[in-house]
């Protein structure tokens, strides 16, 4: 299928409750890997270019050096390479710009073929990222492209600049700054790092995206949060890499169960036909577990951290404050309701 944009893979996984990986590629035959096992687990494929691989794609082989021109046609290259694979895979596909330095930049990358940037204006003063991000968001949203943008600093190595302190995401900052810009996602800093060296004990503050999350259901923002620097570094290979000359120390990467552990939703229940009064919606807010709670045309939506009375407890405040109800579901996302929810067409099942 086509090349999509990146906001209706990520609006699949604000409605699911799940996350979705992107993997960075700098070559063609990274690329086709990349869709290929994506294709195993029939899965959409996020695949990024970086600001720094479009230069060097573009035959640039000092690529920090690289020029407008030759991310231009970087881009190109990729962007063509990858959506010949796509046009040949029955999953969505999205080439995303990975953290780019300004406005040319994401400008290049749109006119190669991109179907989503990131402008990463972190590092300037609040006011200036959100005067850029708005720019980059005007143009790109008029070649129905989508954007990402980041508020925030995190430790480590980026595009071979070094930061050795982050700035955590302020929540009220982030719900400022999905206002001004109209971005569809928003990579936070809570305690990831940049680059293959991160810290052994690494700790996520996932109180801040929680927060946001809240911040964002309350003022009906529609969006998402990205977690950069999240990666896992498997030992193994940090010593296959040693074996054949490399000489990376001190890489441990995040957790898995650090990773599990910013994942929240492990449950969504949905209950049809229920009246509530604002009180009882608030109430429900504070039974165990629940994160999230969305209360629409008679329909109500709770999602649920973790826990095995997550029904029960809902069902008891029900029959304790004399509450009628229709229909009730209590699920986890499929892998079907996520396909549908991206390409509107049915999973397809390979055969053999």
């Amino acid at each position: 299928m086509p090349l999509v944009p990146l906001r209706p893979v990520l609006d699949a996984t604000v409605k699911y409750g799940y996350a979705q990986g992107a993997f960075n590629v700098n070559a063609v035959a990274q690329a086709e890997a990349v869709i290929a096992v994506h294709e195993m687990f029939r899965s959409p494929a996020i695949l990024q270019g970086a600001d720094l691989a479009n230069a060097f794609m573009g035959g640039r082989v000092d690529f920090a050096n690289g020029t407008l021109e030759d991310k231009k046609k970087g881009a190109r290259n990729i962007a063509e390479a990858v959506k010949k694979f796509a046009e040949q895979s029955p999953i969505p596909v999205v080439l995303h710009l990975d953290h780019g330095k300004n406005f040319d930049s994401c400008v290049a990358a749109i006119e190669g073929g991109y179907t989503s940037v990131m402008i990463d204006g972190s590092a300037l003063p609040f006011e200036e990222n959100v005067e850029l991000t708005r720019e980059v968001v005007k143009y790109a949203h008029a070649r129905g492209v989508s954007v990402e943008g980041e508020l925030g600093v995190l430790a480590g190595v980026k595009d071979h600049v070094f930061a050795a302190n982050s700035t955590y995401t302020n929540p009220l900052s982030a719900i400022e700054f999905f206002k001004k810009t109209g971005v569809d996602a928003l990579a936070i800093s809570y305690g990831t790092m940049h680059g293959a060296s991160k810290g052994k004990d690494v700790k996520l503050r996932k109180e801040i995206p929680i927060a946001i999350k809240e911040c964002m259901n309350h003022e009906g923002i529609q969006g998402a949060l990205v977690s950069h620097g999240s990666s896992t570094v498997p030992q193994y290979i940090v010593n296959e890499i040693n074996a054949l000359g490399g000489n990376i120390q001190n890489a441990y990467g995040i957790s898995k169960e650090e990773l599990k552990a910013g994942i929240m939703m492990k449950e969504k229940i949905e209950v049809e036909q229920v009246k509530l009064q604002e009180q009882q919606v608030q109430d429900i807010q504070d039974i165990a577990n629940v994160f999230s709670v969305q209360y629409n045309a008679n329909v109500l939506q709770v999602k649920f951290t973790e826990g095995k009375r997550n029904l029960a407890n809902l069902l008891d405040y029900f029959t304790q404050e004399n509450i009628t109800y229709g229909k009730v579901y209590s699920q986890q996302p499929t892998l079907n309701d996520v396909f549908l929810e991206i390409t509107g067409k049915q999973l397809r099942i390979k055969e053999g």
